[in-house]
């Protein structure tokens, strides 16, 4: 069966929890320059990321159209991103 899943993800350098502050929803998973990797190094960036199994489906235009629907549900304004952080809607699908 074809799938294709989406998650919201914002990097930088600074403590992820301002992006929470400025964008609302809880992250998924989350880490800062400087924690431990599950290897041994450190990250060199922070990461914020925002999964859901609702941003699902088996057309990529479907999954599209469900992440933007949840953006514009919660509101989230991105323009509020401090200066240094990139936000990037990653789509990935499998298809036989």
């Amino acid at each position: 069966m074809d799938r294709a899943y989406a998650y919201i993800k914002v990097n930088g350098t600074a403590d992820y929890s301002i992006i929470t502050e400025v964008l609302g929803p809880d992250p998924t998973s989350y880490w800062n320059v400087g924690d431990k990797r599950r290897i041994g190094s450190e990250y060199d960036f922070s990461h914020w990321a925002f999964e859901s199994s609702d941003f699902e489906g088996v057309f990529v235009d479907e999954v599209l159209e469900k992440v933007i629907g949840f953006i514009d549900a919660k509101k989230l304004d991105f323009s509020k991103i401090p200066e240094g952080y990139e936000a990037v809607i990653q789509i990935a699908g499998w298809h036989k």
